[in-house]
């Protein structure tokens, strides 16, 4: 395999990652899910493939190091990626919402009736690192009975985040935004 054959591979795996990021929002009987398109996972799939035939012939003909790490970022877009992306989605109604959220091997599942909420109120937490100022939304509730819940505002829940602060407005959380502050 010739240089320039292993960076299209590696480029072609690249832009399909890029692409990956796609949500997609159904609604059945009033209940709306906010997930990852179906391509998305395709997509990765078919990315690790394309990295794990780069792996091989980056082994066999050209350098084994870079062999090795492409068949790991193989296993890892075309398996574990995949999965999670699978599993992460949103459920909203008019009695409640439900955020799953899978990150390797943790899964965090929240399921919110909106008349349980005692308070609700979005947290912002900037921080900086070398490529600029991030922010991390977090959407903290004070329930009537039990803890406290603290989700994270990412992935799928940054889509559905417009439906869900509707709803908790409607039951008189006015302090909620319309969208995320950018």
């Amino acid at each position: 395999m010739t240089v320039s054959k292993f960076a299209r591979t590696v480029g072609l795996g690249l832009t399909c990652v890029l692409l990956a990021g796609c949500y997609a929002v159904s609604e059945q009987d009033g209940v709306k899910t906010y997930a990852f398109a179906g391509w998305v996972p395709a997509v990765l799939f078919l990315s690790g493939l394309a990295a794990g035939y780069g792996g091989v012939q980056a082994f066999r003909f050209w350098n084994r190091s870079v062999g090795v790490w492409l068949v790991i970022a193989a296993v890892l877009f075309g398996i574990l990626v995949p999965v999670m992306i699978l599993l992460n989605k949103v459920t909203v109604d008019d009695r409640h919402f439900v955020v799953q959220d899978v990150y390797l091997w943790f899964l965090e599942h929240n399921d919110v009736a909106y008349d349980d909420v005692l308070g609700a109120r979005l947290a912002a937490e900037r921080t900086r690192s070398r490529g600029g100022e991030n922010t991390k939304y977090t959407l903290e509730l004070t329930m009537k009975a039990g803890p406290a819940k603290s989700i994270a505002v990412k992935n799928a829940f940054t889509e559905a985040w417009p439906e869900v602060a509707r709803h908790l407005r409607g039951r008189g959380f006015d302090n909620l935004p319309d969208r995320l502050p950018e």
